[in-house]
């Protein structure tokens, strides 16, 4: 076997660890606790197709500024916002947002969704 091949490989399979890892640790694809195996088998793919689309949006739709984020990252800044909605006599507003909100105005004024 040639050296070069052989770094190549281990390369290809540190990346696909890598991969792993952040699937797990993201989507949290272990998690699979359905008693059929038909069950977990949706469930799986369902949690590929959320890493596919996460891999997505941050590497094709989002700016490059976010492309090297790790998805746990994504995840936490800009989908997991924590606000409340507050009810009154005059209607409903979200209180206490997080300081993340201010990445995803960011975002959305560098996508061109917000002015």
């Amino acid at each position: 076997m040639e050296p070069d091949w052989v770094i190549r490989f281990y390369n290809q399979r540190g990346t696909a660890e890598q991969h792993i890892k952040e699937g797990k640790y993201a989507i949290k694809w272990t998690r699979l606790s359905c008693s059929k195996f038909r069950n977990n088998e949706v469930r799986l793919q369902l949690h590929a197709l959320a890493y596919n689309l996460g891999n997505f949006m941050r590497t094709l739709a989002l700016p490059k500024e976010v492309e090297h984020w790790s998805l746990t990252t994504l995840r936490e800044k800009l989908v997991k916002i924590g606000a409340k909605v507050v009810k009154h006599g005059r209607g409903s507003r979200v209180e206490n947002l997080v300081q993340n909100a201010a990445n995803l105005l960011e975002l959305e004024k560098s996508l061109g969704w917000r002015r």
